[in-house]
C-alpha cells in the first residue's frame, strides 16, 4: 500500500518552507557580523506575521496550484536576506 501511495504522489508534492518568505532585513546596524546579528535579533521579530512576505507567498502558491513552475525564494538565515 505504501508503495502505491508513494508512486501515485511522486512529483506531485511541493513543500514550501515559510521561512524562505521572510522579508529581507535590509537595515542592520553594526560593523561586525556579530553586532549586525545582535541588532537584528533585538529589533526584528521573526515570530510576527508581518515578518513574512505574504504577497510573494500567495503568488508562489497560486502559481504552483495552477501547475506552473515558480522560483521559490531562499532566505539566508546568516545574512537575514533573500
Amino acid at each position: 500500500m505504501a508503495s502505491i501511495i508513494k508512486n501515485t504522489i511522486i512529483g506531485k508534492i511541493t513543500i514550501l518552507e515559510q521561512k524562505h518568505f521572510y522579508k529581507s532585513v535590509d537595515k542592520q546596524e553594526g560593523t561586525t557580523k556579530e553586532e549586525r546579528l545582535k541588532w537584528v535579533y533585538e529589533n526584528y521579530n521573526f515570530d510576527c506575521p508581518d515578518a513574512i512576505d505574504w504577497e510573494l507567498f500567495k503568488k508562489t502558491l497560486n502559481a504552483l496550484i495552477e501547475g506552473n513552475s515558480y522560483k521559490v525564494p531562499v532566505f539566508d538565515e546568516e545574512t537575514k536576506k533573500r
